[in-house]
């Protein structure tokens, strides 16, 4: 992992809705990813914002996969429940839902993520166009 940023705006009333937005980036060369989320709550104050660079990413789809891996994960540390998780990650988003026609290793990550989203009350993961998702 490289580079971290987190800044934390507001608070949050625990036991009330969170949303997520996530998205990921992809550089060939090198292998290199860089993930970003942001979390509202149920009235879209900003709570948090975060950054990580992550190398040995070996597809765009894994990248995407990472990005909502690591937003569920922020939230359980943080003690968290109760989300809706958006992204324009459409393939990953299905190989949630059902198995989608995603690579094996990104299958396996996805298992982990479902896994991770009954712990944090994912009540949905939401797929959002690019032009909409620029929060992350």
């Amino acid at each position: 992992m490289g580079f971290v940023a987190a800044i934390i705006i507001c608070t949050h009333r625990r036991g009330s809705l969170l949303k997520i937005n996530t998205d990921g980036a992809w550089m060939t060369k090198g292998d290199i990813g860089g993930v970003g989320m942001v979390i509202r709550d149920e009235r879209g104050l900003f709570i948090v914002g975060i950054a990580k660079r992550f190398q040995h990413m070996s597809s765009a789809q894994m990248v995407e996969a990472t990005a909502l891996r690591e937003g569920i994960r922020f939230v359980l540390d943080n003690n968290f429940k109760r989300l809706v998780v958006e992204t324009d990650a459409k393939s990953i988003r299905a190989g949630l839902k059902t198995r989608g026609n995603i690579p094996a290793e990104v299958e396996i990550l996805c298992d982990y993520i479902k896994q991770l989203a009954r712990e944090a009350q994912v009540a949905d993961f939401i797929y959002l166009p690019r032009n909409c998702n620029q929060a992350a």
